[in-house]
């Protein structure tokens, strides 16, 4: 039974960065992450979307998130992934089996006897580059704001923004991050047994 609720406040990041693509020139793009949940947030057609496997990242090094995002596409051999990370087999075998030991990939035999690696109940649906069209979209919404805010602890942090975009896209530096603040009701559920339980 629903006892009580209360507005509370989750913090968007507003991120600002460089990044310098393929055409040798720097370009400035603009997302927006939810700290709450440490995925983007993003406006599909007036309602609020999420990627998908954004905080996976944060305890990966570059060469695992690149691998990862490779696993992610499709089931690939470790011979597969060395020749599309343009290393060793040894070393693209090492860092998949890490992968398997953080429980971020499975790996079975096929029918060929070949050791393939899969992502297996990992999701992962993350902008391909950092100037994807859905990246600023929230900045077109109307913004209110705020005298006073009560925040909900985030699980991710401002200073592990930067580190997390440059695993995920490479050359981006971030110039400024900036804050929102998303509304959100947390209820209290109170059982007979007197127990409370919270969420929102």
């Amino acid at each position: 039974m629903l006892d009580r609720s209360t507005l509370k406040h989750a913090q968007i990041e507003k991120v600002r960065y460089k990044y310098f693509s393929q055409k040798d020139a720097f370009e400035e793009g603009e997302a927006f992450i939810n700290s709450l949940t440490g995925e983007f947030i993003h406006d599909d057609r007036g309602k609020l979307r999420e990627s998908k496997g954004l905080p996976i990242l944060l305890d990966l090094n570059e060469a695992e998130t690149n691998v990862l995002k490779l696993i992610a596409e499709k089931k690939r051999t470790a011979k597969e992934t060395a020749e599309l990370m343009r290393m060793e087999e040894g070393n693209a075998k090492r860092i998949l089996d890490n992968l398997v030991k953080k429980k971020l990939l499975i790996k079975f035999v096929d029918e060929r006897k070949n050791e393939v690696y899969n992502h297996g109940n990992i999701e992962m649906e993350l902008p391909p580059t950092p100037l994807h069209e859905i990246l600023p979209s929230i900045g077109k919404r109307q913004i209110t704001e705020v005298d006073s805010a009560i925040l909900v602890q985030p699980v991710l942090s401002e200073k592990e923004i930067p580190e997390l975009l440059k695993k995920l896209w490479g050359s981006v530096t971030v110039k400024e991050i900036t804050h929102l603040f998303l509304p959100i009701w947390e209820g209290v559920l109170k059982k007979r047994t007197g127990e409370e339980r919270r969420g929102p």
